[in-house]
């Protein structure tokens, strides 16, 4: 991990002309890139574990794969309204909770967008929590989103920067560069034939050949 960098980091309050700020998509591949960003996820998830805790929200404990999954979910979903919240104060994305897409499998969608991120949202959005806020189903959205190989369309969960997380992104200066992308993140993008000159193919999922992993490692240097 990279050192924080603590200089560039403009005051972030809550803006309350969001409704004129446009959501953008959710991105399922952000990732912390800095001890910093690393120790804002942590705070969240720990947070998250004494609500659970304290309200007997499992009846188990998450196996480590299960772990794992809940973990990358939450820092997706941190790391990307932290991301949008530098872009933009008071910035917002929109992200599907329809159950036929998160539990498809894509190569191209991330783990963030799978099975439990409508659970993992109404705990970082109870009123004790205050992580996130969360607007289900009122505002329209028609888009083709390339990462999840599907046309999304009608209505949307909305997910804004809470007063919590507010709270903690002003207390540790972070900036764009302590935010990275996932390291699974599919770089070898299959397309069908275009369809228009000014859209690009769909995304065909596809097996992996021997000159896959070698061909993926070569784009991702190129992309760093």
């Amino acid at each position: 991990m990279t050192p924080s960098g603590n200089s560039g980091a403009a005051p972030l309050k809550s803006d309350p002309t969001t409704d004129d700020i446009p959501a953008r998509p959710f991105n399922p591949h952000r990732c912390c890139a800095s001890t910093a960003m690393t120790a804002l996820v942590q705070d969240v998830l720990r947070f998250m574990e004494g609500y659970e805790a304290y309200y007997k929200k499992r009846k188990r404990r998450r196996n480590a794969a299960a772990q794992a999954t809940y973990e990358a979910t939450v820092e997706a979903v941190v790391c990307d309204l932290v991301h949008r919240q530098l872009e933009v104060l008071g910035g917002q994305v929109h992200v599907t909770q329809s159950h036929q897409i998160l539990r498809s499998k894509s190569r191209y969608k991330g783990v963030a967008l799978g099975k439990t991120l409508s659970d993992i949202l109404k705990v970082m959005s109870a009123e004790e929590m205050s992580f996130i806020t969360l607007t289900a189903g009122e505002r329209k959205f028609t888009i083709k989103d390339q990462a999840l190989n599907v046309a999304v369309s009608g209505k949307q969960t909305v997910l804004g920067s809470g007063s919590r997380l507010l709270r903690l992104i002003e207390g540790s200066c972070i900036t764009f560069a302590d935010i990275g992308r996932t390291p699974d993140e599919e770089v070898i993008l299959l397309r069908e034939p275009k369809q228009r000159d000014d859209k690009p193919g769909k995304l065909v999922d596809y097996a992996d050949t021997e000159e896959t992993p070698t061909l993926r490692e070569q784009v991702q240097v190129i992309n760093t």
